[in-house]
């Protein structure tokens, strides 16, 4: 009866032992985003007028629509579809360590993508990365007329290059994506 109870316990004790691993933590980040806008940020001084301030996608890339989808069992899809392209989609494993936001492909032919996180609270969720942009600086970019634009756009490509390279300055910036929670 002794050796009955003994197997009885330890028997008892595995399956306790062998219950379900435990759910993953659900975090802020987990969940189906858009890419809604750009913004720049940590711009030098000179050229502060635009620091934060949000940019349509197409003002500053050919990117159309981006989805991002962060699960909870560590694994991120993505689809960004680009002007003249066909739409590009990824997947991986993606993490936060700290300020850190990872996104870690499938495939070996693209590399690891590490980003700022910046902002990361209730349906909003920006991440950032150094980027070079040429820019107008701020004492000239206050003074740009919509007749300039209109100008700027009927001049042909050696026209455009002088005013480019008289007007625009390489900054070093963060360039902030700024998703929304779908």
């Amino acid at each position: 009866m002794k050796d009955q109870i003994i197997i009885f316990a330890l028997c008892f004790a595995f399956i306790l032992g062998c219950g379900d691993d435990e759910e993953p933590t659900i975090t802020h980040e987990m969940g189906d985003w858009e890419l809604v806008n750009f913004a720049f940020l940590n711009l030098p001084p000179g050229f502060t007028s635009r620091e934060a301030q949000k940019l349509e996608l197409n003002e500053i890339s050919y990117i159309q629509a981006y989805q991002l989808s962060l699960k909870s069992d560590g694994t991120y899809s993505r689809t960004i579809e680009e002007s003249g392209f066909l739409p590009n989609s990824s997947s991986g494993e993606w993490r936060i360590a700290e300020t850190t936001f990872t996104l870690t492909p499938d495939d070996d032919a693209n590399a690891e993508e590490n980003y700022k996180v910046e902002e990361n609270e209730n349906d909003n969720f920006w991440i950032s990365d150094s980027e070079e942009f040429g820019l107008i600086p701020d004492i000239y970019y206050d003074t740009v007329t919509q007749d300039f634009i209109d100008y700027y756009i009927s001049l042909d490509t050696e026209a455009k290059n002088a005013i480019d390279a008289t007007l625009f300055q390489n900054v070093s910036l963060d360039l902030a994506y700024i998703f929304e929670r779908q």
